[in-house]
């Protein structure tokens, strides 16, 4: 089904606290992190939960094209490990999506980074 602006989330794979946003073509639109979940949530007290885990966020009229960022930046596969820590450093992102042809192919987050650095 798609939203408003014809964003159709297709498939979603979850990395981390980050959710990239598929079109129909599999093309990516956006992503979407815990941030954007949490500031959502608590920003009209309407949703906000009287208990725990009464899903409060659930009944929201809000949808993932309201939550996501479209300005993404991205790496391609062949891009070297210290040029996707210059884009994330650049771009104030914690991930970055990995795409070729138009596709995303994965995501490279500063976890994967220092896991492999303390790895050598």
């Amino acid at each position: 089904m798609a939203d408003d602006n014809g964003t159709r989330p297709e498939r979603t794979f979850v990395v981390g606290a980050t959710l990239p946003v598929l079109d129909e073509r599999n093309r990516l639109v956006g992503l979407v992190t815990e941030a954007d979940l949490a500031a959502s949530y608590f920003s009209s007290p309407a949703r906000r939960p009287t208990t725990p885990g009464d899903g409060a966020m659930m009944r929201g009229t809000r949808t993932v094209a309201d939550l996501m960022h479209t300005s993404v930046t991205t790496v391609t596969s062949d891009s070297s490990i210290p040029d996707a820590a210059a884009v994330m450093l650049g771009a104030r992102q914690r991930c970055v999506p990995v795409v070729d042809g138009g596709l995303v192919v994965g995501i490279v987050s500063w976890r994967d980074l220092v896991t492999l650095l303390t790895s050598r």
